[in-house]
């Protein structure tokens, strides 16, 4: 028995044209901001330029979307980076060279060679490397 697929998942239903509900839904609110503005009693230059500039902002909301997101999601990340930055201290590298340094004498151990080893089991051992011989311990490992 086959199944039929949804080939469109991520896609909204269109209402109007382009617009899906949610947009449908800003128009009305952008139409219901401009009939509040001109009951406010506002002069007609006023109400015009105030007008305009709702529309932009609206139109803009709706069918802009910048790097991909919806403009709502986008408003949300510019809300959160303005609110909530993250803090970065830079201090200068002439600061900070004399800790490395101290941080690097104490992690390089001293060299020694092989004949300064003064435990037997470690002479055993190194003898054991060099000639690349089976130590007792473990006779299934075989060493490089």
């Amino acid at each position: 028995m086959q199944q039929r697929i949804p080939m469109f998942i991520g896609v909204k239903n269109k209402i109007v044209g382009p617009l899906d509900f949610k947009d449908l839904f800003l128009v009305g609110m952008c139409g219901g901001v401009i009939i509040m503005l001109k009951m406010i009693g506002l002069t007609m230059f006023y109400f015009i330029i105030l007008s305009m500039a709702t529309v932009f902002v609206f139109f803009s909301i709706i069918f802009l979307n910048p790097g991909g997101r919806s403009s709502v999601e986008f408003f949300m990340s510019l809300l959160r980076f303005v609110f909530k930055p993250n803090i970065f201290f830079w201090r200068s590298p002439k600061a900070r060279a004399p800790e490395d340094k101290k941080k690097e004498q104490m992690i390089t151990p001293p060299k020694r060679s092989p004949e300064q080893v003064e435990s037997p089991r470690l002479k055993e051992l190194a003898r054991s490397f060099q000639a690349g011989e089976q130590t007792e311990e473990d006779p299934d490992t075989y060493l490089l």
